[in-house]
């Protein structure tokens, strides 16, 4: 057994990897679900948050999982991050503070589909 710590970059690198990964896996997701779409899937004409539209595409599941997994890796790097600047007033904080709070973002968008009506009503 070896028994010696782990230094932060080596968390940091391992982080990064796993956001390199999620990135790769929602490439392809993006692409296997163009394939799904019920009509011809156009960049130049349509949004990519049709994807997850169950009104679009006949599998939204896979290109909103994929957002939330990417989300997913992405947070986990930019803990990684901030806790490797050990939380002092420098770029680096600031730079993981918003990473996180975009990675929620982005897990958010995938959690809940373009075509979900949560009940908001429009001013009259």
């Amino acid at each position: 057994m070896n028994n010696t710590p782990t230094k932060p970059t080596d968390t940091l690198s391992i982080a990064l990897i796993a956001a390199f990964v999620c990135n790769v896996q929602f490439a392809f997701c993006v692409f296997a679900a163009a394939g799904h779409h019920k009509s011809e899937f156009n960049p130049a004409v349509n949004f990519l948050s049709e994807l997850g539209a169950s009104s679009q595409n006949k599998d939204p599941c896979l290109f909103n999982g994929s957002l939330a997994i990417l989300g997913t890796g992405l947070l986990i790097f930019f803990i990684k991050l901030r806790r490797l600047s050990k939380c002092s007033l420098n770029g680096l904080t600031a730079c993981g503070l918003w990473g996180e709070v975009s990675a929620v973002s982005v897990i958010m968008v995938g959690l809940v589909p373009m075509d979900v009506h949560m009940g908001h009503t429009s001013p009259a």
